[in-house]
């Protein structure tokens, strides 16, 4: 088999060039957060936690939920 200009005959030589990271194979980014999570670590550790509670349900609209109804009313009395 010819890939790329070069003899690749067997599964050990595809190892050897991975090995010998002739390849690179760069990962995309993870997205960012939102800014109110990314300036709030404490409001972001309360949704993960909700959502790790109510996994078994969780949906856009149950986060939605409870990001209207007690992230963002404790965002407002913090700085309120």
């Amino acid at each position: 088999m010819l890939l790329c200009g070069v003899e690749a005959g067997c599964a050990r030589t595809v190892r050897n060039w991975y090995l010998e990271r002739k390849f690179d194979i760069s990962l995309p980014r993870k997205h960012k957060l939102p800014m109110f999570l990314d300036l709030n670590a404490e409001e972001k550790h309360m949704l993960h936690q909700y959502s790790k509670e109510h996994l078994h349900q969780l949906s856009v609209e149950l986060v939605s939920e409870y990001n209207h109804d007690g992230i963002i009313p404790a965002i407002g009395d913090t700085y309120g």
